[in-house]
């Protein structure tokens, strides 16, 4: 499976359990969602901020989910794009690199109870505004010299007649061979409490 697919299958799970809440159960017909897409920082095809998150916006819209998206390149150019949205999506390198005053905005949505997901390196930012920011917001960062980065591979095979009863969207074009890399931050209480 290409890794645009396995990115955009976890995203748009995650994204979609988000927002699992039955019409008579949400106070407004449909949810927002804003996408902000990092700059391009590597070769073509490789970490496609931009085309990743129009993918995801588009998948989406096209579900059976009331919601409406936009994506927007780096930051919008008037802080007045957040309002309404309901969850806030940052892909992009460095967390963004935004400045205090982005991250001190972000923050005040959040506080005010607006959704946020990081994808890939989108957890990566530096520590003073991991510790300050997405500690608070997410329970960890990606912190370098700290965090590991390693890839891994597994053996994915399902059992006789798994994949026929999945869903078509998530039935995996090569079940066996997965080649993933893992972000995590080992918390040393988390160690300490076993």
């Amino acid at each position: 499976m290409p890794a645009l697919s396995r990115y955009t299958l976890i995203a748009l799970l995650a994204i979609a359990a988000f927002f699992s809440v039955s019409g008579a159960q949400q106070t407004r017909e449909s949810k927002k969602v804003l996408f902000l897409a990092g700059k391009p920082s590597h070769a073509p095809g490789q970490h496609e901020h931009r085309a990743d998150c129009l993918l995801l916006a588009q998948s989406l819209v096209d579900s059976d989910l009331a919601i409406e998206t936009e994506v927007v390149n780096v930051w919008p150019e008037s802080n007045d794009a957040f309002d309404g949205v309901d969850a806030i999506v940052i892909y992009a390198d460095a967390a963004g690199k935004y400045s205090k005053e982005q991250y001190d905005f972000l923050d005040s949505q959040v506080k005010a109870g607006t959704g946020i997901l990081f994808i890939h390196y989108g957890v990566h930012p530096t520590k003073e505004n991991g510790e300050t920011y997405f500690e608070p917001w997410i329970g960890g960062y990606f912190e370098t010299g700290y965090s590991v980065n390693p890839h891994w591979s597994a053996d994915l095979t399902p059992k006789a007649g798994q994949i026929n009863s999945m869903p078509a969207m998530l039935r995996p074009r090569d079940p066996a061979n997965y080649d993933q890399k893992a972000h995590y931050k080992w918390i040393e209480e988390m160690a300490n409490e076993k």
